[in-house]
């Protein structure tokens, strides 16, 4: 891969080979930041979708407050809004160009740090954390289309009140978990991929035109709040007490702790998905200070020592 601003720097490509073809592909965060955003499209298609259209579902939720996963946390998570149909079917199409930006950027980042490892000694660890990371996230990218496969919509068992071995043999529990873990495992990559970039900032570029020191403020933020609210979503799970979760009134039905439960969410969006999203822009269009991303290419060829002993064939 090589910088296309008239300027020749091998990426991925070996140096022992003929036949070159280089294919421009642009700047490689742009693919984050477009998968990143088109994320956002799609729950706010989603949203819009089951305000109008789901609700009241034949033999099933009437209102979304009638969902499991309202019934798990106390209050709609935004993941109902892209659980069933017709929001479902259009999440299913657009979160292709979510995903597939996510690993492409994931796999040409790599290659890009094996590249600069070479002349930048201070990239060793990231380069190092990267190769142990990528192939997981890629992956992960890929399942996350599983959630639209198994929609959290069986009957609801309180895990406070009910044994854990009847908890997990309920369709509705089981249901719910081949859901959740393909979603966890997109959280898990997501942070990961956030913690990767923030450090390679940390290491080359401007943000914001803020002090460095507050990019690792940021992923410390980012880790603290990413296992505390992955715990207190297991904890609703198996049935055990996490401090601050929601909690509701068996006389009132009001529940408690819910403006606690709505922030712990959407300050994990916010950490994970918005801002590395306005990283990502900041980087391709240098806005903010920012050192703007260079224009890369791929170089694809044959590996010489092959290509002459299939000529001599």
């Amino acid at each position: 891969m090589a910088k296309s601003n008239n300027e020749t720097t091998r990426l991925v490509a070996n140096q022992e080979s003929v036949d070159a073809y280089n294919k421009p592909i642009g700047q490689i965060e742009w693919y984050r930041a477009f998968g990143l955003s088109m994320g956002l499209v799609m729950l706010g298609v989603g949203t819009q979708l089951t305000n109008r259209f789901v609700f009241p579902i034949t033999n099933g939720p009437k209102t979304i407050e009638d969902t499991y996963i309202n019934k798990v946390f106390g209050f709609t998570h935004t993941c109902v809004y892209i659980d069933f149909n017709p929001s479902k079917t259009v999440a299913a199409i657009l979160v292709n160009f979510v995903t597939l930006p996510l690993m492409m950027f994931t796999f040409l980042h790599q290659a890009r740090l094996d590249n600069e490892c070479c002349g930048n000694p201070r990239l060793t660890n990231i380069n190092c954390f990267s190769r142990c990371t990528w192939q997981f996230r890629f992956c992960c990218f890929a399942l996350f289309s599983l959630c639209f496969v198994n929609s959290p919509d069986g009957e609801y068992l309180d895990p406070f009140d009910t044994p854990l071995t009847k908890l997990i043999r309920s369709q509705g529990w089981q249901k719910y978990m081949v859901h959740y873990i393909p979603f966890f495992l997109w959280q898990i990559s997501l942070v990961i991929m956030s913690i990767e970039q923030t450090w390679y900032h940390y290491l080359n570029d401007s943000i914001f035109g803020i002090p460095k020191r507050s990019l690792l403020y940021y992923n410390w933020a980012l880790i603290i709040v990413q296992v505390y609210y992955t715990i207190w979503i297991l904890g609703f799970m198996f049935g055990f007490h996490v401090p601050g979760h929601t909690v509701r009134d068996e006389n009132t039905g009001e529940v408690k702790n819910k403006l606690w439960g709505l922030f712990i969410m959407y300050l994990t969006i916010l950490l994970s998905t918005v801002v590395p999203l306005l990283m990502s822009w900041c980087r391709v269009y240098g806005w903010f200070g920012t050192t703007p991303s260079k224009d890369y290419t791929i170089t694809i060829s044959p590996f010489k020592k092959k290509y002459e002993k299939d000529e001599e064939n």
